[in-house]
């Protein structure tokens, strides 16, 4: 009788270990977290465990290492954001807005088209919004160093205006301080869609400065171009094309040079600014220029027509990057695109 008792309690004692353990095991279960990492692959973590884990670069939602990149045609995918620049290098792009181009129906309403459906709107009669650049022609970004230029600055906004041709103006900040109604050029440029950019304050060669000296090139600048529109410049070019690691992290924009010099500055002559232009352009082409000499002037009103006539179209550095589907990226140099 003693046997039979005792065996009955230890298989009692065992079904509840069993029961328990059960119960311990469901628990842990039902607490663990699915961590993520960017490259897809997951772990189960105790929730004490979670912050020890989003410190060696997991995540906590399989959210957060997922994105989605867009095609011409309005195609989406969504990817793991370790494959992103994979993608983009395929010709994906990382935002939706990067793929629509605004047209105008011939009832003159404005609606929003992919890339890859302009042509097939184009035989429907629709053309492309002024302000919008065409991804399937040719284009290139004219810029314009060391302005405003006293009366020629003026001179060639409203050339650039009746060729509906926009430009990219890298200004001094001691020329924004000092020539007579600036501040009124300025606005000007960004009523006509012009994209502003720094050329620092005084022109001097910013490798040749400390730290604290490229800082006040920077902020004196970006304060007079803030102060007469509202916002600081979107792109620099350092005097001379001149950069360092320094300069790079100091002036807080994409560095923008060029691939096409005119040498206008030292020709001082049409004519040759003219050939030296349609010589070297090319389809993403960034061309070299300064609006404070006539003669270069006299030149823009030559090629802004035979450009035109080629098929170009005349949009800001900042334009350009996006139809070529190219991120500008702040201290990152570009000379074309």
């Amino acid at each position: 009788m003693m046997n039979r008792i005792r065996v009955f309690l230890i298989a009692l004692l065992a079904f509840i270990a069993v029961i328990v353990c059960s119960g311990m095991v469901n628990t842990s279960v039902d607490q663990a977290v699915i961590m993520c990492s960017s490259d897809g692959r997951t772990l189960e973590a105790n929730p004490d465990e979670v912050s020890y884990f989003e410190t060696q670069g997991w995540h906590n939602s399989f959210k957060e290492v997922i994105t989605t990149v867009w095609a011409e045609d309005g195609r989406q995918l969504t990817i793991l954001s370790d494959d992103k620049d994979a993608y983009l290098g395929l010709g994906w792009y990382a935002e939706k807005e990067d793929v629509l181009i605004k047209m105008v129906s011939p009832e003159d309403e404005e609606i929003e088209v992919f890339k890859g459906q302009v042509e097939e709107y184009e035989g429907k009669g629709y053309k492309i919004s002024k302000n919008n650049v065409n991804p399937l022609h040719p284009m290139v970004a004219l810029t314009f160093d060391d302005g405003p230029g006293s009366g020629t600055t003026s001179r060639l906004l409203s050339f650039l205006e009746s060729r509906n041709a926009r430009a990219t103006f890298f200004m001094l900040g001691k020329n924004i301080e000092n020539v007579k109604g600036s501040k009124q050029i300025i606005q000007r440029m960004k009523e006509l869609g012009m994209e502003i950019g720094s050329h620092t304050y005084d022109h001097s060669q910013l490798t040749k400065l400390s730290k604290e000296g490229v800082e006040k090139q920077v902020q004196q600048t970006n304060d007079l171009i803030k102060d007469a529109i509202g916002d600081g410049p979107t792109v620099t070019r350092p005097p001379y094309g001149a950069s360092n690691d320094t300069v790079k992290a100091a002036l807080g924009t994409p560095i923008i040079l060029w691939d096409v010099d005119t040498l206008d500055w030292k020709s001082r002559n049409a004519d040759s600014v003219y050939q030296e232009t349609m010589k070297s352009v090319r389809d993403g082409s960034i061309v070299l220029f300064h609006d404070i000499y006539g003669s270069s002037i006299d030149a823009i009103e030559k090629i802004v027509p035979a450009l035109q006539a080629k098929g170009y179209q005349l949009v800001t550095v900042s334009e350009l990057a996006k139809a070529k589907g190219k991120k500008l990226e702040n201290g990152k140099v570009y000379t074309n695109f």
